[in-house]
């Protein structure tokens, strides 16, 4: 993404992570949100150095499999929806809607195909 972070380009890792997955279920029962911050704190962990030694900002934008995310994650589409809706001129509340609905439909299209493979019959 370029001149994002005080005109740094950025670079964004996606990753989408299950609560319900047996090495998450504890914490998420008890703390929303859990899931995603714990992948990406393991992100940043990974990536954050060798961006920076790209000069590059890093920011992983995690997303649980039910809809949750990260508030680094919320604020990023939130301020991307809103430049959208300042440059279309229009209302920042229906751009940000729009893009949040996008990502929801997405999160679930997702779902559903790690669904069909992992119930799928095996060919034999």
């Amino acid at each position: 993404m370029s001149d994002y972070s005080a005109g740094q380009d950025m670079a964004l890792d996606v990753t989408i992570v299950s609560p319900v997955q047996a090495n998450n279920v504890y914490q998420a029962s008890r703390i929303p949100g859990a899931s995603c911050a714990k992948a990406s704190v393991g992100k940043d962990r990974k990536y954050k150095v060798l961006c920076s030694a790209q000069n590059l900002s890093f920011l992983a934008l995690s997303f649980e499999a039910t809809g949750g995310m990260t508030a680094a994650t919320n604020d990023l589409i939130t301020d991307i929806a809103n430049r959208v809706a300042d440059k279309q001129i229009r209302p920042r509340s229906d751009a940000r809607s729009l893009l949040f609905q996008q990502i929801s439909i997405s999160l679930q299209k997702y779902v559903g195909q790690s669904l069909v493979v992992r119930f799928q019959p095996s060919l034999q």
